[in-house]
């Protein structure tokens, strides 16, 4: 049994009457004791790695099966990550309570960059599209995304949250497995990709089509090196407004990238491509950690306009 430690609570109530047939004397309420257990998962990388593979097979048998309809309905992102998250229960059904949509970031109450005393206000917090609890603790996190056009910006995000909730712990075991899933139209899907190599140096790698040919072995994602080349993504990730931008935690400034799955459709009325990449902190990447400054900088260069702002002016 791969739990780490079983809790139980007992609690006393008084057990609602049993079903009844006619004829039969009714059963008075009794007084009973309920058994509640949380089973706190001890899963290691591998097997969490495992889970997501199988899983996404039945994000590849949902669009298999969408694309042979007569008239196929157009993909968006809700189709993927319902698909991807109902196989995560399937999967390991007994870990099915686990799974959430829509999940917090566990770092979306951080303090601002700039040390404003101005509170972090109601609104939407920074989520991931689904995600596994252990207890308290977020010990998965994913991101889909379904490309209709050309959105790099929109990709880096996402790779940008994924780092920031995998963290930098002293062991790797310790951190939050991290996973992208990305597909959309093909033009829009190769186009994305692409960009995302010239503008920030991020390499997501394509298996070939067709044959036995293995899959590609993994590439280092840079953040460091995103960051310099442009700062908006991850600001706007961590913005709340513009007054408002949370602190980042401490975080590796080079990531893994490993491809696990591909799939893809080339016919007349649909044409599209799907990859599931891993993201982890292992050899070759070098244990540093990303200097906030650049950051800072640029949020207080954003902010400047609200200060010099008369206070009568309208907003």
């Amino acid at each position: 049994m791969d739990c780490r430690s079983v809790k139980y609570i007992v609690a006393s109530s008084n057990c609602p009457p049993p079903l009844y047939s006619p004829g039969y004397p009714r059963i008075p309420a009794q007084p009973a004791y309920h058994i509640y257990y949380c089973i706190q998962l001890n899963m290691n990388a591998s097997a969490y790695t495992a889970w997501v593979e199988q899983a996404f097979f039945n994000v590849k048998a949902a669009l298999f099966q969408r694309s042979a309809w007569e008239k196929p309905i157009p993909i968006n992102e809700e189709l993927v990550r319902n698909a991807m998250a109902e196989g995560m229960k399937l999967a390991r059904s007994e870990k099915a309570n686990s799974v959430a949509i829509e999940v917090n970031a566990p770092w979306h109450e951080r303090p601002d960059i700039c040390g404003s005393t101005s509170p972090l206000g109601r609104g939407r917090p920074v989520q991931h599209d689904f995600g596994i609890w252990d207890g308290n603790e977020l010990r998965l996190a994913c991101e889909v995304k379904w490309l209709k056009k050309r959105d790099h910006a929109s990709v880096m995000r996402d790779l940008w949250k994924l780092a920031l909730t995998h963290g930098a712990r002293n062991s790797e075991r310790d951190c939050c497995r991290t996973f992208i899933i990305i597909g959309g139209d093909t033009g829009a899907f190769e186009e994305t990709l692409r960009e995302l190599d010239k503008l920030y140096g991020v390499t997501l790698e394509w298996p070939p089509q067709g044959g036995n040919t293995p899959l590609p072995g993994p590439t280092v994602i840079d953040f460091t090196v995103a960051l310099k080349k442009d700062v908006r993504p991850l600001a706007s990730v961590l913005a709340r407004r513009q007054a408002y931008h949370r602190h980042p935690e401490a975080t590796f400034g080079q990531l893994r990238c490993s491809v696990l799955d591909h799939a893809w459709i080339t016919r007349t009325h649909t044409q599209w491509k799907i990859a599931l990449w891993e993201l982890d902190f292992h050899s070759p990447c070098q244990r540093s950690l990303i200097d906030w400054t650049e950051l800072e900088q640029h949020v207080q260069k954003i902010r400047e306009p609200e200060r010099n702002r008369p206070a009568d002016s309208p907003r």
